[in-house]
């Protein structure tokens, strides 16, 4: 059995199936393929009341949902910088580091694990105190789920 590079994947197959159906196989591939790195920066597009989502491509990942209060956090963070309540299709940039950023608009901390998903957790929210759920995708960025996250939200250009 041949198995496609990730330059060789079928970016429509994986964009309607998303990174969570991705066989082991090609999930081991691109996570061989990607940049070790402290920081990702990414689109963020406001989906519904329910959710955010994200996109990132290098990690053939397309429309990963930022849930469990993290989407509220972002409402509240997005009404804060635009001075308006964000509706469905707003983005922003959203960019994610384990070291600390000065111009940080906000910083996780004190995860809490995901007893039922390894590599879930819950961290607080420092600016609105809220708590923010992470899924495991945290393990395809930084491979371990980090003590901080420090998060800087700015318009897109």
């Amino acid at each position: 059995m041949t198995t496609k590079t990730t330059k060789e994947l079928n970016t429509n197959e994986v964009k309607s199936k998303g990174w969570w159906s991705l066989s082991p196989e090609i999930q081991r591939q691109v996570l061989s393929s990607l940049p070790k790195q402290t920081a990702w920066t990414f689109v963020v597009t406001r989906v519904s009341d329910q959710a955010w989502s994200l996109d990132l491509p290098e990690a053939q990942t397309f429309g990963e949902l930022l849930v469990g209060g993290t989407n509220v956090s972002m409402d509240l963070h997005y009404a804060e910088l635009f001075d308006k309540n964000p509706v469905n299709d707003d983005q922003m940039m959203l960019t994610c580091s384990i070291v600390p950023m000065e111009d940080a608009t906000t910083v996780l901390t004190d995860p809490v694990p995901d007893k039922n998903w390894e590599g879930a957790a819950t961290y607080r929210e420092q600016v609105f105190g809220i708590s923010c759920w992470t899924c495991p995708y945290i393990l395809v960025l930084w491979g371990y789920v980090p003590e901080s996250i420090y998060i800087k939200l700015e318009p897109t250009t």
